[in-house]
């Protein structure tokens, strides 16, 4: 039974993730992307060999546009960015190549070269101390907001970029 006021769950996890993408330094906001494209994966996965592919177009074309994001934040005249950049370029060719074969194993590649690459941002986390931004002082803050169409759902999707978003 829902209470009288109604369920505001939903509502409330909307509220929690704008907040954490508010308050996320960059290397977060990349943690956050990559963790997206995982929760992703699998569903793809799943719709694809179920051959459900009305499913899968659209989380597959989210999962482009997270790529696609990564790419966005790199800053071309670093050496490392040229590097990760062939990686995404690479990813972002086999999400295009799965979507005209409907090989759900291609998904399985697409994990297992994005996998090492979160562990290394997650351990680049953990050994360095990077400040907080403050939003309510976030001069150099953008936020990108829009709205993509999941598996029978509506879904916001907003972006906090900031200048220092460079790899």
């Amino acid at each position: 039974m829902i209470p009288a006021g109604g369920n505001n769950r939903p509502n409330d996890d909307k509220k929690y993730a704008t907040a954490k993408v508010m308050s996320a330094t960059p290397l977060e906001l990349i943690l956050i992307m990559y963790e997206q494209l995982f929760e992703l994966i699998p569903d793809i996965r799943m719709n694809m060999e179920r051959r459900l592919f009305k499913n899968v177009e659209p989380d597959a074309e989210r999962a482009q546009a997270i790529i696609d994001q990564l790419i966005n934040s790199l800053d071309f005249e670093v050496e490392i960015s040229k590097d990760l950049g062939a990686i995404y370029f690479y990813v972002r060719d086999r999400i295009l190549e799965s979507n005209i074969k409907l090989d759900p194993a291609i998904w399985d590649n697409i994990e297992a070269t994005m996998r090492p690459l979160y562990d290394g941002f997650k351990e680049a986390s953990r050994q360095l101390e990077i400040p907080r931004a403050d939003p309510l002082k976030a001069k150099d803050t953008q936020i990108v907001a829009g709205m993509t169409y999941g598996q029978r759902s509506l879904r916001e999707i907003v972006v906090n970029t900031r200048s220092g978003l460079k790899a």
